[in-house]
């Protein structure tokens, strides 16, 4: 799924009462991207096409996150990645997310 489909994802559960804004915190900055040269243009045109695996980039997440000793982003990915998995394969969500 692309970064703006994460997005919509998101906002659609959080609306539907299904997410809580603490749980769509993780979510959120996986949505970010910055343009290293200010084409903020071609950044915008890559978040709508460029398909994004959540589930490694979350796994990273949460091995950096270990690394770290950050324990605070280490279960604000976990819950993602448990949000991510329970919603795998149903017809409306994540299986969009990987």
């Amino acid at each position: 799924m692309t970064r703006q489909d994460l997005r919509d994802w998101m906002n659609g559960e959080i609306r539907a009462g299904r997410m809580t804004l603490d749980e769509s915190t993780p979510f959120v900055s996986m949505t970010l991207a910055i343009p290293v040269n200010g084409d903020w243009d071609a950044l915008d045109q890559t978040m709508r096409t460029e398909r994004v695996d959540f589930f490694a980039l979350t796994k990273a997440g949460i091995e950096g996150a270990r690394w770290r000793k950050d324990d605070e982003a280490e279960a604000l990915l976990e819950g993602a990645l448990q949000i991510m998995q329970r919603y795998q394969g149903h017809p409306t969500s994540v299986d969009t997310v990987a």
